[in-house]
């Protein structure tokens, strides 16, 4: 993923670079299962499994980009946000963005397909969230520096972004306005993600038991989400939001466990799925879909790690061709 402008290398980044490439991956190959079974279906509960044992991969990619951004030994100024870092994302956003609307729209007529190439297809949202963060780094340097106040913005980040929310869709009493916490969450969304990588990496002590944390995190996704969707007699994704605490809980987790391993090397294979890691989340979709047209069927549970596996290399491959195109090919991949 687009990096801050220094790019010096952090051993720990590259590992959570690559899990999430891969995290990712996985998460899109189980969703077409995951909205078409039943509950009740051991199948469908192997492909929550998937999906849960998934949800941190996108979190981290903004924790990452925060602890770039926020890092006070960094130079980000609001000109290198507007002059670099927000065109790098328009660079790779607009190629891919036509291609998939020429992919998927070219029969609903020239209007639909020049509204697809402005939202982009359903996966790169992530890109739009990630320019608004961009844009807001240069306010949230201020708070990152002061450590006190960058505490108080995750905590209040916490309530607002996920707990909040998650009170409101349980079932039973209107205990909080929906409408209200929408409206509330829209002050904070991400960006709790962005300070809660910058905290986390500059701590001086790193968390302890973090894979204690992610455990517990991803069981409660996996649990809640089954519990959940057998009681209400159909898939409930509401614990699958990428800001609900145990999504949020897993992400610390992962991204504290990674740091604690810091000095460890680095395997060819991480450093090339983190070096092509934008490359992969942009193109991985084209490869699922070419999958899901020819590719054999099977039961789920062997149909996910199959599509994961074929897009997973797919992209990875893809990425590498392109990113040695000359002058462009590192903004696309």
């Amino acid at each position: 993923m687009p990096d801050a402008t220094t790019q010096t290398r952090i051993k720990y980044f590259d590992a959570l670079r690559a899990w999430a490439a891969v995290a990712v991956v996985v998460i899109h190959a189980a969703a077409p299962d995951w909205g078409s079974l039943p509950p009740t279906d051991l199948q469908w509960q192997a492909v929550n499994i998937y999906d849960g044992l998934a949800r941190w991969s996108v979190p981290i990619f903004f924790m990452v980009s925060g602890a770039l951004f926020l890092d006070p030994q960094r130079e980000i100024t609001t000109e290198s946000v507007y002059r670099k870092s927000l065109p790098r994302l328009l660079y790779a956003f607009l190629p891919w963005s036509v291609f998939y609307a020429l992919l998927e729209r070219t029969g609903d007529g020239a209007g639909a397909v020049a509204l697809a190439i402005v939202v982009g297809h359903d996966h790169m949202w992530f890109l739009w969230a990630l320019a608004g963060l961009y844009a807001a780094a240069p306010l949230l340097r201020p708070i990152a520096a002061n450590r006190s106040l960058a505490r108080y913005f995750v905590w209040l980040g916490l309530v607002v972004t996920s707990a909040l929310p998650l009170l409101a869709a349980v079932p039973g009493p209107d205990v909080v306005g929906l409408p209200i916490v929408t409206a509330m969450q829209l002050s904070f969304g991400y960006a709790l993600y962005f300070m809660l990588g910058h905290l986390l990496a500059t701590t001086q002590r790193p968390m302890r038991l973090a894979w204690l944390w992610t455990l517990l995190g991803v069981a409660a996704t996996i649990a809640g989400t089954s519990v959940w969707s057998v009681l209400s007699g159909e898939p409930i994704d509401v614990l699958y939001d990428y800001l609900m605490p145990p999504v949020v809980l897993a992400s610390i987790g992962v991204f504290a466990a990674a740091r604690r391993r810091h000095d460890r090397g680095r395997s060819t294979l991480v450093r090339l799925l983190a070096d092509h890691s934008l490359g992969i989340y942009l193109s991985h979709i084209a490869f699922l879909m070419l999958y899901e047209s020819v590719g054999p069927k099977t039961a789920p549970v062997l149909q996910v790690p199959l599509e994961t596996v074929f897009a997973l290399a797919g992209s990875l491959a893809l990425a590498v061709v392109v990113k040695r195109i000359p002058r462009v090919g590192p903004y696309l991949a």
